[in-house]
């Protein structure tokens, strides 16, 4: 019996002393889930305003708008994007502007990557051979 009341005892103890751990935990997914949330709704809202931004693009493009009523709009739909962008910021998240300089960044890093390949020449006479060619057609060296 006494052994009993000392294990129920232990069990007690560990489960007090780990409930606080559980809690913290699940506290911390909770946060976590909502800050997912939020940012992808700031970057649904980003999107939509970027769409909007493209439309009046459109719209000015074909008449529809006046150059002033144009330029009003897309001043005021860049400023929620920027209020926007500072939000996700906050977060944790990347800016846009951030985004697209990594873009960029990556883009130059791969074209700096490829190398444009040198044209196969005659070693005689220089001239450009094909890659199937056996002779040059210009000097008549095997190619081999």
């Amino acid at each position: 019996m006494f052994e009993i009341a000392t294990i129920i005892l232990a069990l007690s103890a560990v489960a007090y002393v780990a409930m606080p751990l559980i809690t913290q935990k699940q506290t911390q997914q909770q946060q976590s889930s909502t800050t997912r949330l939020k940012l992808d709704e700031l970057l649904y809202q980003q999107s939509m305003l970027q769409n909007t931004i493209e439309d009046l693009e459109f719209d000015y493009q074909t008449g529809k708008l006046s150059t002033a009523d144009y330029e009003s709009l897309v001043s005021e739909h860049q400023k929620s994007q920027t209020g926007i962008d500072a939000r996700i910021k906050q977060i944790g998240g990347i800016s846009s502007e951030e985004l697209v300089a990594q873009l960029e960044d990556e883009i130059s890093k791969e074209r700096q990557k490829i190398v444009p390949k040198k044209p196969i020449t005659c070693t005689q006479c220089d001239k450009p051979l094909k890659l199937d060619d056996k002779f040059c057609s210009s000097c008549g060296t095997q190619i081999s």
